[in-house]
């Protein structure tokens, strides 16, 4: 064949369209029975609607080497859930730090006093020839157990951790690496000078709850949960992975956290001020975006 003409049909991409018309035209024939001419410069051939629909399905066949040339997958598993655009799945348990830790500059003036949530970030990749896949966070950090498995780990400018974990904004691993443990970090700063009444109700930042009567379960279950939602605005994972073939697909994982209180005491100190003693649990649900 002349390697013109060649080059040509290579390059063609029929739209799905044109592929569900000839489908659809093979169907026709064959509930009608009748038989279709063609005719030749040469001479004259007759091919019956089976003949046809043999042709079509041929035609499909190479259509859709055109359309799916390398057969490449993709599912997204965090913690065992598999996620989807569709709807939040719970991935994980919040592992909240019992109070702040503050980050000083040389043990001088305080720099940031941050409350942390942390959660178990278990990746998987599961599909067809993929080679590697690099995950970036936003509004957050990893920490991750043992970085030797890893093809790159990029430290993280902004940390919620330090000194006392080593944190990535970034990691590239192969798909067949075997990393022993990532969390993924986000939190609030407790000095910043704009932080919600709820927020600061919570840390115990704002001591008239204290003295309030009305304040209760409920109360603290919605300022948990607005301060999470601070917390947890605008985390974001954008997973990047690369296929055998060199061609790329992009995912990116949003977050929300829900909080609920499990168990909860009150009792009046001597000087009419009350004490709270509480457990929460908090479930964190991902999707992709």
């Amino acid at each position: 064949m002349n390697k013109k003409y060649y080059s040509t049909i290579s390059s063609l991409k029929p739209s799905r369209k044109a592929v569900d018309a000839a489908v659809a035209n093979a169907l026709r024939l064959e509930k009608s029975g009748k038989v279709i001419e063609m005719k030749p410069a040469n001479n004259k051939k007759k091919l019956t609607a089976i003949g046809t629909i043999a042709a079509s399905l041929a035609l499909i066949i190479a259509l859709g080497a055109v359309f799916f040339p390398h057969g490449n997958s993709l599912v997204l598993k965090v913690n065992a859930a598999e996620l989807s655009d569709k709807s939040f799945s719970a991935i994980a348990k919040l592992n909240r730090d019992g109070g702040s830790h503050m980050i000083t500059d040389e043990g001088a003036e305080r720099k940031s006093e941050i409350i942390t949530n942390d959660f178990a970030f278990d990746l998987d990749c599961v599909g067809d020839n993929i080679k590697s896949y690099t995950c970036e966070v936003k509004n957050g950090s990893f920490v991750i157990g043992d970085t030797t498995a890893l093809a790159d780990a990029v430290p993280a400018e902004k940390t919620y951790k330090a000194p006392f974990e080593k944190e990535y904004a970034s990691f590239t691993a192969e798909a067949e690496a075997k990393i022993p443990e990532i969390r993924l970090i986000t939190g609030i700063d407790l000095l910043d000078e704009n932080l919600p009444k709820a927020v600061l109700r919570i840390t115990g930042l704002d001591e008239s709850k204290y003295y309030d009567d009305g304040y209760g379960k409920d109360n603290i279950e919605a300022d948990l949960n607005e301060e999470l939602k601070l917390a947890f605005e605008g985390l974001s994972v954008r997973i990047t992975v690369c296929y055998n073939d060199g061609s790329k697909t992009e995912k990116t994982l949003v977050f929300t956290p829900e909080a609920k209180v499990t168990r909860f005491e009150k009792d009046i100190d001597e000087d009419g001020s009350f004490g709270y003693d509480y457990d929460t649990e908090t479930v964190v649900k991902a999707k992709t975006a």
